[in-house]
């Protein structure tokens, strides 16, 4: 398995765990398939997004994650306890740390 595979895996896996504990939410992978799906622009999805840069020995590169307004405005209520209705400051400050909490 190449070292790709494994950091996405990794990541995935660690993504799946941060939103079980700290949201309350189970995720599963992929589309019906059930397997995650490479994403093929550079263009985030979403309307928040957090990058956090992945630099060792074997790895040279970033991750991102990027979120619809309706799944962070759900997350942030679910994890801080407040209904949000616009992405503030806050919203994008609770992006920057799931991303902190997954990497």
């Amino acid at each position: 398995m190449s070292i790709d595979i494994l950091v996405v895996n990794a990541l995935l896996d660690s993504f799946m765990r941060v939103l079980a504990n700290m949201a309350n939410i189970e995720l599963k992978t992929g589309l019906p398939t059930g397997e995650p799906t490479p994403k093929t622009s550079t263009v985030a999805l979403g309307d928040v997004s957090g990058i956090i840069p992945l630099n060792s020995v074997e790895i040279d590169g970033s991750m991102a994650i990027s979120f619809s307004k309706p799944v962070i405005l759900d997350l942030a209520k679910r994890m801080l306890g407040e209904e949000f209705d616009s992405i503030d400051d806050t919203i994008k400050d609770l992006t920057g740390e799931i991303t902190n909490m997954i990497a």
